[in-house]
């Protein structure tokens, strides 16, 4: 018996046997990501506006003339954009919002201009900052027009009750963020005959004080408080360094009032980020997180601005067109008149 030839027959079956049941087997794709739930990685964004100041559209009332610079509705295309490329998607605004431009002109209308610009935009929250107390007498009315919960954590009324809400805990997919507003504790200068009979405290210790009730209720605390990143007047707690270095409990700041751009910036291992002024930038933030049994943990975080004319790339967005349409046709007119009268 040739016993080489046999044994060579039965390899060749064998090989020829695997190759058959390699083709009839399915075959299981390698993921990078597992799908089991203890290794779920959602990506959360967090889109952030302040001190736009009055710029409901691409127009300054001051020189009468249009721009492409920032407005409301330039960010509104941005925002969009954003959505469709990450539906987790927080959208936040850091106040300034109704003072400057001849935005003054619609104090009083049953809706502001800005105000039916954020409705329409679907903003999470909106954070008072220190020009909205030029107008506190006429305020509150302009409160109740908003659809974003008003955050003021730091501010209390003659009757004790806060001015706007300490945090806002928005769920994105499972993810509980806890969005935390506060405002410089210097409106006390600027505002002084206002705001007789109100109290405002320290933003730090409110910041404090809030993260403690909610411990254990949310997987994120996120600033959002219309403060610069430096102290002003010398006054203790009035600054976003500050804020990064006493509460490190804190994965982002959005600052604002300052009116400086800041893509991203590390305090205290706290990420911060400010978007300018007028609508010239939005602030985003991609917080990574990964499900674990005890919670979600954060597994990296960035940001940077999104510039509504982009000299470097030459890119500009355009406004949306359904938000100008919406805002524009009788308060552009009265902007415009009244700077030519």
């Amino acid at each position: 018996m040739n016993y080489k030839k046999t044994g060579k027959k039965i390899l060749s079956c064998a090989l020829s046997i695997i190759i058959i049941l390699s083709m009839l087997t399915p075959q299981i794709p390698v993921s990078a990501k597992s799908s089991g739930k203890s290794d779920k990685t959602i990506d959360l964004q967090i889109l952030a506006t302040s001190d736009l100041h009055g710029r409901f559209v691409s127009y300054e009332y001051a020189s009468n003339e249009a721009t492409d610079s920032g407005s409301l509705a330039q960010v509104a295309t941005a925002v969009k954009e954003q959505r469709k490329q990450n539906p987790n998607t927080i959208l936040v605004d850091n106040g300034d919002t109704i003072q400057d431009n001849s935005s003054e002109l619609f104090l009083k209308d049953k809706e502001h201009p800005m105000i039916a610009g954020m409705n329409e935009l679907k903003y999470d929250t909106w954070t008072l900052g220190n020009h909205e107390f030029n107008y506190l007498p006429v305020l509150k009315p302009i409160l109740k027009q908003s659809k974003a919960t008003v955050l003021c954590g730091n501010v209390y009324q003659p009757d004790g009750r806060p001015l706007g809400a300490d945090y806002k805990i928005i769920n994105r997919n499972g993810v509980k963020v806890a969005l935390i507003g506060m405002v410089t504790p210097n409106i006390v200068k600027w505002d002084e005959q206002n705001l007789k009979g109100y109290k405002v405290t320290d933003p730090v210790a409110e910041t404090k004080e809030v993260i403690k009730k909610l411990k254990g209720k949310a997987d994120l605390f996120i600033g959002v408080v219309h403060m610069g990143v430096d102290p002003e007047y010398g006054v203790s707690n009035s600054g976003v360094t500050e804020l990064a270095k006493k509460v490190p409990e804190l994965t982002a700041i959005i600052a604002g009032h300052a009116h400086s751009k800041i893509p991203s910036q590390t305090i205290n291992g706290v990420l911060v980020t400010e978007p300018g002024f007028a609508g010239q930038a939005l602030s985003k933030i991609v917080i990574s997180l990964k499900k674990s049994s005890s919670g979600y943990k954060v597994v990296s975080k960035n940001s940077e601005l999104i510039l509504m004319n982009d000299t470097k790339t030459g890119k500009v967005y355009e406004q949306d067109k359904k938000l100008v349409k919406k805002m524009e046709t009788a308060n552009h007119q009265r902007g415009s008149s009244d700077r030519t009268q």
